[in-house]
């Protein structure tokens, strides 16, 4: 994993410990779990992606929308209408205006929660973080 694909407080995970990006360096990142100590470095500690899935879509604030297709909405509030990002099972990313024309615009494939956060902190300006329920 390279350090250019993320963005600071994007989780990754260790073996079985979920941690956040908490420095960016050109040759490398250090990830802290959520008491704030360090997981390691990336120069010596082998991170991975976290998959995308249900359970963490449901973590990130999203809402089932289509259980047959297992899709999930989250809001995106601009200022002159309201939009979802709609996130499948399969990790196919989408901007969703229902109320008005129910149109689908394809953004993008997230298989991983990191592309997800970088991809809603793109259309936001907002961090995607854990949801307190």
């Amino acid at each position: 994993m390279k350090s250019n694909e993320l963005r600071i407080d994007n989780f990754l995970r260790k073996e079985t410990e979920i941690g956040r990006v908490k420095m960016l360096t050109e040759k490398g990142f250090q990830v802290d779990d959520s008491n704030g100590y360090t997981l390691g470095n990336s120069l010596w500690v082998n991170f991975e992606p976290i998959q995308l899935t249900e359970e963490w879509l449901i973590k990130l604030g999203f809402e089932c929308k289509d259980n047959v297709n297992g899709g999930y909405i989250k809001p995106i509030n601009y200022p002159h209408q309201k939009e979802f990002l709609y996130c499948s099972k399969r990790g196919v990313v989408a901007l969703w205006n229902e109320p008005e024309n129910k149109e689908f615009i394809i953004m993008n494939n997230c298989d991983n929660v990191h592309k997800l956060q970088n991809l809603y902190y793109a259309l936001t300006g907002s961090e995607l973080s854990l949801s307190s329920t």
